[in-house]
């Protein structure tokens, strides 16, 4: 939908997910060890906390994308030499066409609403800390109507019973 994501193909990797581990045929690969390859790679520059987020969550994520739009991963053709493991997989088309249009088309079939021109500018949350919400800069006047399931907006998805658009200038998404 938005971001580096057209740019990217399909490769990337699944540390941690039972699609790599179906995909490469083993387990070898560990998010501590990909945060150690992205650490090396980066010649130590990364930040830390960010890295192992990613490192820690990327398995879920994959598992959770494939199983929600249908993604059926295989070993990438590509594997980069900065990865101490075979650890990269993609779509079969190569291509993130095949990501983006999938994963819109389950979305809205699960009753989601895709908002085109806006971008996050902060999450809501809770006190327990899980995400209520999202508040997004529109460039167009966005319409008023309700949005249900979930509220999409590049980069980012979240899970909610109900979602209502609050304000026009400053989208603001929030849950109930």
């Amino acid at each position: 939908m938005g971001g580096a994501t057209i740019l990217n193909g399909s490769n990337v990797v699944g540390t941690g997910s039972q699609v790599s581990e179906k995909a490469l045929g083993h387990t070898e690969d560990t998010p501590v060890r990909l945060a150690q390859d992205v650490a090396r790679e980066s010649r130590e520059t990364n930040l830390t906390d960010l890295t192992k987020l990613m490192a820690n969550n990327i398995g879920p994520a994959i598992d959770f994308i494939s199983d929600f739009a249908d993604l059926h991963y295989q070993k990438a053709q590509t594997q980069t030499p900065e990865h101490s493991v075979e650890r990269q997989i993609e779509l079969p088309s190569a291509s993130s066409f095949e990501f983006i249009s999938k994963v819109s088309k389950a979305f809205e079939a699960k009753g989601g609403k895709i908002i085109l021109g806006a971008r996050v500018e902060n999450m809501t949350e809770n006190s327990k800390g899980a995400v209520t919400g999202l508040v997004a800069e529109a460039r167009t006047k966005p319409s008023r109507s309700r949005l249900t399931r979930s509220c999409w907006l590049p980069a980012v998805t979240v899970p909610t019973k109900r979602c209502v658009v609050l304000k026009v200038k400053a989208l603001t998404i929030t849950v109930q």
